[in-house]
């Protein structure tokens, strides 16, 4: 194999394919979580939806929170959160211990949609996760656990 040639080992290789994998299975439970949104007539994007969940768990978030909680950048939730204002699925309120700052919370059109998007997810993840023991899933969850630490150190 070429990659031999350049310099990276087996187990290099091994490892930067398990990186590809967990990339190229994101990508592929996007792209079918948006599918079956649309299919049930929702018009959200992946990101909304999950700005949606991230609030359903803790409501009142400012947008530096929610980008660092969502692993996104300020400027284009930004404007994610200017759209879902728009067709009133969030809205910002001032911080009452803070008045400078607004904080963001689901409305309650939003908040109608999230049993939804958590039944969307569940079957997702009962797919994804089909054939895997109790013991394997906890074991991945928690290798992926720590990898994401792992990354967000780096940050």
């Amino acid at each position: 194999m070429q990659h031999h040639q350049m310099g990276i080992s087996i187990e290099e290789e091994g490892e930067q394919e398990l990186c590809w994998l967990i990339n190229d299975l994101t990508r592929i439970m996007t792209n079918e979580f948006n599918r079956r949104l649309r299919l049930q007539g929702f018009e959200l994007s992946r990101s909304q939806s999950r700005i949606l969940i991230r609030l359903s768990r803790q409501d009142g978030q400012s947008q530096t929170e929610l980008a660092e909680n969502l692993g996104m950048e300020k400027a284009p939730l930004g404007t994610i959160i200017d759209k879902m204002e728009s067709a009133d699925l969030i809205e910002r309120r001032p911080d009452p211990s803070d008045g400078r700052r607004r904080l963001v919370y689901a409305t309650e059109k939003a908040i109608a949609l999230l049993p939804d998007i958590d039944k969307l997810t569940e079957e997702l993840a009962q797919q994804a996760l089909e054939g895997l023991s109790k013991v394997r899933r906890m074991q991945l969850s928690q290798n992926l656990n720590h990898m994401k630490l792992n990354m967000q150190r780096g940050r």
